[in-house]
Formats: structure tokens, C-alpha cells, sequence
């Protein structure tokens, strides 16, 4: 094919699409080809293009406009009335013009701030008690200078999606939210309630476990303790008691505790009271195994005289009475002595004390001759038999 045949063939196609162009400006050319537009008519909203149409052909539904404080709500063949809804399955056998129909909203307000109005009621705690927010009410402030109060538990604190932090219910600990305040969220603003108060558990101390040996002090070193009031779950222990004897004596079992250190993750959740005085179920101050225990005769009335050795007593009167002493008595448990002294046919007993009084008259000791007389005396203490032999001589 040559040149001129190419360019006859392009100026033929170029005329017969001209044709067709100016034919659909053309009433009687749109109605022989079957041509129809469809126009939309947005009221006010966003612009919505036209759609041309063949014959047989529906219309499509556009993209909703919009319009500001309005909502779309349908294509209608009549304008203002709206009764008559467009049906996208139908096909148009004209030119159509559809009409947007919009549903006004009421405009309403911007939330521009949030504020405490109330406190909860409850403030201060102890540690391990559950937070309480009753009584708790926020403000809402809007940009149009009006305001809401909203109490927390109320269905708006809830619909409007309020929290808080930390919540209603929260188990509050002394270390983690003491001094701390409750933070109350919603629409995109923050407040603050008044600090909590959360103090620190007290534990009470309910029994003590110590024993030593006596050694003339009241130093207790290493004692244990049972501490009442710690919570489940809580990690504390006891690392370290200050505590004394009230007695330095044997048998001592009272224990004043003046100090308890707290060790464990928790402890910085708890204190202790004291100073607390126990007396302790058993242990105490022990009699030392050994003990040089020496017995003493203290006292023979009215007569001075070497009591290792020999001493002088009357026959008549009270002048016959001995008071025998234990030499040191801090270092046993004076309830556990069993006192005997025995004589010539005779002997007088007597349970507990670190002192032990004995009348020969009463005691019906058969002392009748004039000169040297002895007498053995013995004090049991718990199961170890101490004893001496008091000499003396009747005028």
C-alpha cells in the first residue's frame, strides 16, 4: 500500500469519528443512536459528574457526596418533596436529572477540657487495701462554654469511655502508689485526683524463741520471732532482732524486742511495732552445765563466827536458827531447788528458794548433849545434789 492510499484510508476515519461527535450534539443524531444523560443534582453537597447513556443502559450509582452537618440519604426523582426514590435497576428512557437528599445534624459542641469536680471519697489506705473510687466525679468542659458533670460508676462515665488508673479495685501497695494520684482519661484529656495516702502495713509481734546459757547478762543475740499480719503473696522475712533479757538470772524467759529489721521484696511495704516485751513458752536463760555451785551458811543468830569451821549457838531460845544461802543466785532456777538438812534421827525438807531457814527446836532435832554438833545440809538443783556439814557447838 502506498503512501496516498494510507493517507485517503486515515482522513476517511478521521471524518467518520467527527461525524459521530457532532452527530450526538445533534437531537435527532442522540435519538437515533438511543442516547440519554443522567445529571445529579448534589443540593449543596460535593459535585457528582453525569453519566451518558445507550439505550438499554442503567444508571450507576455515583459515590455519595458529602455536605458538611448533613447526611446523605438518597438519589430522588423529585427535588424538596423526595418521594419518589431513584431505583438503580431501572433503566432511564429519557434525560434525568436526580436529586441528593440529605438529613441535617444537629451540631454539637467539642469537648475542649477535663477537670476533678469531686475527690473519691477515700483518700488514705494501708497497704494491701483495695482502691475505692466512689465519690468521684469529673467535669467536661466544651467548646461552646458549656460543661458535664460525669460521677465515676454513672452509664455516661462508662459510655463516654472514661477510666481511670489505677482502677476501682486495685489491690494498692505502699511502695508502688503512696503519694501517687488517681488519673482519669477520656476524650482525649487527662486529670489528676489528690495524692493517696497508702501506709505501711504494721506487723505485731505475737511470740519470740531464744536460749542461752547464764552468763550474768541480759544480752540476747540471734533471736527469732513470729511476726502476725503479713499478706499472702508477700515476700518478707526477718533478718535481724535487737532484743535483751530482762533478767540476767537463770530461768529468765522475758525478752523485750526493741528493734525488727525486714528483709524481701516487699518489706519496704511493712513496719514492725515495738518495743514489745515476750515471755517466751520455753528456752530462757539456762543453768551452765558445770556450775561451781557452793552452798553458805549466811547467818546463825546473834553469833558471829567462822561458818567453815565451827560455830557457837545457845540451847534456849531463837538463838538456834540457821539461814543457809546458795553462794550465787543468778545461775540456777531457784524453783528447782530441794532444800534437806538432816540431823540426829530427824530431817526437815522444803521445795523451792534460793534461801532456807531452819529451827532446830521446831525441826525437833534430838540435840541434847553440850559440845560439838554437826549437821549435813543439801540442796538439790533440777537433778545435780550440792551438799556441806555445818558444825557448830552448844553451850
Amino acid at each position: 500500500m502506498n503512501n496516498i492510499t494510507m493517507k485517503k484510508y486515515f482522513f476517511m476515519f478521521f471524518a467518520l469519528c467527527s461525524l459521530i461527535i457532532i452527530s450526538c450534539e445533534n437531537p435527532l443524531m442522540r435519538k437515533a443512536f438511543g442516547l440519554n444523560t443522567t445529571s445529579f443534582n448534589s443540593n449543596g453537597g460535593s459535585m457528582v459528574e453525569s453519566q451518558e447513556l445507550l439505550r438499554g443502559e442503567t444508571v450507576t450509582r455515583p459515590r455519595d457526596p458529602v455536605k458538611v452537618n448533613n447526611i446523605f440519604d438518597g438519589w430522588y426523582e423529585d427535588n424538596d418533596t423526595f418521594l419518589n426514590e431513584w431505583d438503580f435497576d431501572t433503566v432511564p428512557n429519557r434525560e434525568l436529572t436526580l436529586y441528593a437528599k440529605w438529613l441535617e445534624v444537629e451540631t454539637s459542641a467539642l469537648p475542649s477540657g477535663l477537670t476533678i469536680l469531686a475527690q473519691p471519697n477515700k483518700l488514705t489506705y494501708i497497704h494491701g487495701e483495695l482502691l475505692n473510687l466512689t465519690g468521684l466525679v469529673v467535669t467536661v468542659a466544651y467548646s461552646d462554654g458549656s460543661s458535664e458533670n460525669i460521677p465515676y460508676g454513672s452509664a455516661n462515665f462508662t459510655a463516654k469511655g472514661f477510666t481511670a488508673t489505677p482502677a476501682h479495685g486495685t489491690l494498692l501497695s505502699h511502695s508502688t502508689h503512696n503519694g501517687t494520684s488517681i488519673t482519669v482519661s477520656g476524650y482525649g484529656f487527662n486529670a489528676d485526683t489528690a495524692s493517696l495516702t497508702v501506709s505501711q502495713r504494721t506487723l505485731t509481734v505475737t511470740a519470740a524463741a531464744h536460749t542461752k546459757s547464764y552468763d550474768n547478762s541480759t544480752t540476747a543475740d540471734d533471736v527469732t520471732v513470729t511476726l502476725n499480719g503479713i499478706l499472702q503473696g508477700d515476700n518478707v522475712s526477718v533478718s535481724n532482732v535487737t532484743a535483751s533479757y530482762t533478767s540476767p538470772n537463770v530461768g529468765t524467759r522475758e525478752i523485750t524486742i526493741t528493734a525488727v529489721t525486714l528483709t524481701g521484696a516487699d518489706a519496704g511495704n511493712y513496719t514492725v511495732t515495738v518495743p514489745v516485751t515476750i515471755t517466751m513458752t520455753e528456752g530462757g536463760i539456762k543453768q551452765p552445765g558445770g556450775a561451781n555451785i557452793t552452798l553458805t551458811v549466811e547467818q546463825i543468830k546473834d553469833i558471829t563466827a567462822d561458818y567453815d569451821t565451827t560455830a557457837v549457838i545457845s540451847r534456849s531460845g531463837n538463838d538456834r536458827v540457821f539461814t543457809v544461802q546458795l553462794a550465787d543466785i543468778n545461775i540456777f532456777d531457784a524453783n528447782s531447788v530441794n532444800w534437806r538438812i538432816e540431823g540426829i534421827g530427824n530431817y526437815v525438807e522444803q521445795a523451792g528458794g534460793d534461801t532456807f531457814i531452819v529451827d532446830l527446836d521446831e525441826a525437833r532435832f534430838n540435840i541434847l548433849s553440850i559440845g560439838l554438833q554437826r549437821i549435813r545440809l543439801q540442796a538439790r538443783i533440777n537433778t545435780v545434789l550440792y551438799s556441806i556439814n555445818i558444825t557448830f557447838r552448844i553451850e
